[in-house]
């Protein structure tokens, strides 16, 4: 087909169906914008915890304690308190080796 045939009928359908061409272009529009929001909206948040992340420093140790659900009943196979002491003591034996017996929460 031709390509000058093939764009005279597209402009005659976009002349004869102007509100559909507008709402067309407008939906685009809107999409793309949209879109590019989106993105931009996430790479900034993304980039705010990086940089809180950063300002923490690398000397901070976060312990979070740990359970897990069972049809609504949170179940422990041991409690959060010897999951952290156990953290603790780890921590310690790969930082200092020689200096098991002075840990004040190995009991």
């Amino acid at each position: 087909m031709n390509p000058l045939l093939t764009f005279r009928i597209a402009w005659r359908a976009l002349a004869k169906n102007k509100m559909r061409a507008g709402l067309t272009v407008l939906g685009v529009v809107i999409g793309i914008a949209a879109v590019t929001a989106m993105v931009s909206l996430g790479q900034s948040a993304g980039a705010l915890v990086r940089s809180q992340f950063a300002s923490l420093g690398t000397n901070v140790l976060m312990i979070f304690p740990e359970s897990h659900r069972r049809g609504g009943v949170a179940v422990n196979s041991i409690s959060s308190v010897q999951k952290t002491r156990m953290r603790l003591r780890m921590s310690a034996r790969r930082l200092s080796p020689r200096h098991h017996s002075s840990e004040p929460w190995a009991k």
